[in-house]
C-alpha cells in the first residue's frame, strides 16, 4: 500500500467557525533508514513526536493565524466571486489556502523560525552542531548549524494542511 494522509495522531486541529476544521499533518511516508535501531519511524511518527514534545505546527499556527485566516477568507471570496459570475465552481474551493499554508509552513522550518521563538533551554542542540543523518559522519564540515525540525527534510516536504467540511 502506498503512502497516506495521515493528520497528526495527536488531534491538532485548527476550527473555522462551526462549519470548516484546517487540519495539519503529514503524509505518513516510512524513513529510509526505518528499520535501525528504535523500530519503524515514519513522517507521521515523527510528526506525533514532535507535536508532542515541541508543538511544531500548533506554534506555527499561533504565528501565522492571521496570514491563514486572510488565505481562507480570500478562498471563499473567490468561490462567491465564481457563484455570481456563473464561472465552473472549483471541487476543492480551499485548494490554493491550503497549497499557502503548506508553504508557509515549510518557510517556516526553513528560515528556523520555530528555533527563534523556543526558550534557549529547549532549543535543538543537534541543529546548533550541525548534525545530520544526510552525511555519512554525522554532521555538517565544520558542524556548520542547520535549521531545527528538518534532518532529512522528510517531515517538511511531507506537511500537508486541508480543510475538511
Amino acid at each position: 500500500m502506498g503512502p497516506r494522509l495521515s493528520g497528526i495522531r495527536s488531534g491538532f486541529r485548527v476550527f473555522v467557525g462551526t462549519f470548516v476544521k484546517i487540519l495539519l499533518g503529514v503524509v505518513d511516508v516510512a524513513y529510509s533508514d526505518a528499520g535501525g535501531k528504535g523500530g519503524t519511524k515514519t513522517t507521521g511518527d515523527v510528526a506525533q513526536i514532535l507535536e508532542h514534545q515541541y508543538h511544531v505546527m500548533e506554534v506555527f499556527y499561533e504565528e501565522r493565524r492571521d496570514h491563514v485566516a486572510e488565505w481562507m477568507a480570500d478562498a471563499i471570496r473567490d468561490q462567491i466571486a465564481d457563484l455570481i459570475t456563473q464561472a465552473p465552481i472549483s471541487s476543492n474551493p480551499f485548494l490554493d489556502a491550503e497549497q499557502r499554508i503548506e508553504a508557509s509552513f515549510r518557510r517556516f522550518l526553513s528560515d528556523d523560525e520555530m528555533q527563534k521563538i523556543m526558550p534557549i533551554t529547549q532549543q535543538i542542540t543537534a541543529a546548533q552542531m550541525g548534525m545530520s543523518k544526510r552525511f555519512k559522519a554525522g554532521h555538517s564540515k565544520g558542524y556548520k548549524p542547520r535549521p531545527a525540525f528538518i534532518d532529512t527534510g522528510l517531515y517538511q516536504a511531507s506537511f500537508r494542511a486541508w480543510v475538511q467540511r
